[in-house]
């Protein structure tokens, strides 16, 4: 009677184990229903946010009207923009211009896209600049790179084109370009 009496507690034991594991499974069920219905909403949101994207990027030629690169003298908003190795024997403030310009754009499309640029680029028309915080043996004082050659050093001026052309490269990787 006594081993009559624990089997049947075990049993009613195992009935009250098996009722709640049903209720957890169900509950279970219902939170991954809903986990999958929000991981769809997301899905769809993000391809939305990433279509707005591409069509504000787009938009931008509008503001910053571009002459194709393959063509002999590109231009940003109607100012020559001479390829990175041809840069000597320009005229300086025309030199400075497009690049202000092309920071500019740099700049934008960074900040529709999302991430940060690896060189922090400052935006001030023809006066514009880029930051190397990477690089250990700058001194502090001396790691903003003038996008501008009259005044300064041809070899700072140099490094900054050099750091503006990689945030292009960065952004171009970021969408699947070529560079």
């Amino acid at each position: 009677e006594r081993q009559c009496g624990e089997l049947e507690a075990g049993s009613c034991l195992l009935t009250q184990s098996y009722h709640s594991l049903a209720r957890d499974r169900e509950k279970l069920e219902q939170w991954l229903a809903s986990f999958h219905k929000s991981r769809e909403s997301n899905r769809k949101t993000g391809e939305s946010l990433r279509i707005r994207r591409l069509q504000l990027i787009s938009q931008l030629s509008e503001i910053f009207p571009l002459q194709e690169v393959s063509s002999p003298c590109p231009t940003i908003c109607y100012v020559a923009l001479p390829s990175s190795e041809s840069l000597q024997g320009r005229d300086d403030t025309d030199l400075a211009v497009g690049l202000g310009w092309a920071a500019h754009l740099t700049l934008m499309v960074s900040c529709l896209l999302g991430p940060p640029l690896r060189y922090p680029t400052h935006s001030a028309g023809s006066r514009s600049s880029v930051e190397d915080l990477i690089l250990d043996r700058i001194p502090d004082k001396d790691r903003q790179f003038p996008l501008f050659p009259k005044g300064n050093e041809r070899v700072r001026f140099d490094y900054g084109v050099f750091l503006l052309n990689k945030n292009i490269a960065q952004l171009r990787w970021l969408c699947g370009e070529a560079t």
